[in-house]
C-alpha cells in the first residue's frame, strides 16, 4: 500500500481503539434525564448543556443541540489559496450559515448552505484566467445522533449521516448528490486538554470524470483553554483526506484555530488550515460566529 495512505490508516486505528475504551469508560457516567424535552416542549435555560458549536476547525463535536432550541453557525469570510501545477486558484466564500434544530435530547437536524463563492484560477506563466465561477454552493442536510456523553462525562460519541443536495453554480459545486457518515469521538483529558478523534466515509463525485468514488477522512483535534485569558480556547489538528479515485490527490493539512466565548450562547472564532502536501491548498483562512437561541 502506498506510504501516502499510512497516516489515514494510523488515525483510523487510533480512533477504533479509543471507541472501545471510551464506551467502556462512559458506561459509569450518570447523565440527567432530558427525555421529556422536545420541539414542542423546549429545553429550559436552566437545563441547557454547555454551548458546543461545531466550529472552528474541521472536526465536529459529538454534542447535539438541546431539544427545541435553535442554533446558527456561519463564516464571516473564508478564503482559500492554492498554487498547484502551474495554476493559482483563489476561492472566497461568505454567507454560508449552518442552521441547527434540536429535535430530541439526543438528536438534532442541520441544514448547511454552501454560501456565496467567488472562484478564479489563473495561469502562473501568462496570467490568463483559465477557470472562474461565482455563485452559491449546494445544500447539506445532516442528522446528528449522540450515542453517549451528551450531557457530561469524559467521553462523548455520535454518528452524523449527511446528504449533499445539488443546486449550486457550475464550477462551484460537483452538481450531483453526495453523502456520507461522520463519527466524532471526544475525550476529556487531564490539565483541561480535550481530544476529538473523527473518522468519516464519503461517496463523492469524481474530480477527473463522471461517476462516484469513496473517500476516507480522519482528524485528530487537540484543544485547550488559553492560560490567563478567560473563555479563549485554542485548537490544533491534523487532517487527512484519502481518495480512492485514480489520479486524484490525497489531502493533508495542519489546522490551527482560536474560539472566544463572548457570552453563554455566543462564540467568535478565527482559524487557518495549512497544506502539508501538494494535493492540499497552500492555506485557508477564516473567521466566524456561532449563536444559540
Amino acid at each position: 500500500m502506498p506510504h501516502r495512505r499510512l497516516l489515514g490508516l494510523l488515525i483510523a486505528g487510533v480512533w477504533i481503539g479509543w471507541v472501545a475504551v471510551g464506551e467502556t469508560a462512559s458506561g459509569a457516567e450518570t447523565q440527567p434525564d432530558k427525555s421529556l424535552y422536545s420541539i414542542v416542549s423546549p429545553t429550559p435555560d436552566s437545563a441547557l448543556r454547555d454551548f458546543a458549536p461545531d466550529r472552528p476547525a474541521r472536526s465536529i463535536g459529538p454534542t447535539t443541540v438541546d431539544a427545541g432550541r435553535f442554533q446558527i453557525e456561519s463564516d464571516f469570510i473564508n478564503h482559500t489559496f492554492a498554487n498547484q501545477d502551474g495554476m493559482t486558484t483563489r476561492t472566497t466564500q461568505a454567507l454560508d450559515p449552518v442552521l441547527k434544530l434540536g429535535v430530541t435530547s439526543f438528536m438534532d437536524f442541520e441544514v448547511a448552505f454552501g454560501g456565496f463563492n467567488d472562484l478564479r484560477t489563473t495561469d502562473n506563466a501568462s496570467g490568463a484566467v483559465v477557470a472562474k465561477g461565482r455563485g452559491f454552493g449546494d445544500v447539506t442536510l445532516t442528522t446528528k445522533f449522540n450515542l453517549t456523553g451528551n450531557d457530561g462525562g469524559k467521553v462523548a460519541f455520535a454518528l452524523a449521516p449527511y446528504l449533499i443536495v445539488p443546486g449550486g453554480t457550475a464550477n462551484i459545486t460537483a452538481g450531483q448528490v453526495e453523502g456520507g457518515v461522520i463519527a466524532p469521538l471526544a475525550l476529556k483529558l487531564p490539565q483541561d486538554f480535550g481530544v476529538t478523534l473523527q473518522t468519516e466515509v464519503d461517496a463523492l463525485a469524481n474530480v477527473n470524470g463522471p461517476g462516484t468514488h469513496v473517500n476516507f477522512t480522519n482528524i485528530v483535534n487537540v484543544s485547550r483553554p488559553v492560560p490567563g485569558i478567560k473563555d479563549l480556547t485554542s485548537y490544533a489538528e491534523l487532517y487527512s483526506s484519502v481518495t480512492t479515485e485514480p489520479h486524484a490527490p490525497d489531502i493533508y493539512t495542519f489546522d490551527l484555530a482560536l474560539a472566544y466565548l463572548v457570552e453563554t450562547n455566543t462564540q467568535l472564532d478565527i482559524g487557518a488550515n495549512i497544506g502539508l502536501n501538494r494535493g492540499a491548498p497552500d492555506y485557508q483562512l477564516y473567521s466566524g460566529i456561532a449563536h444559540r437561541f
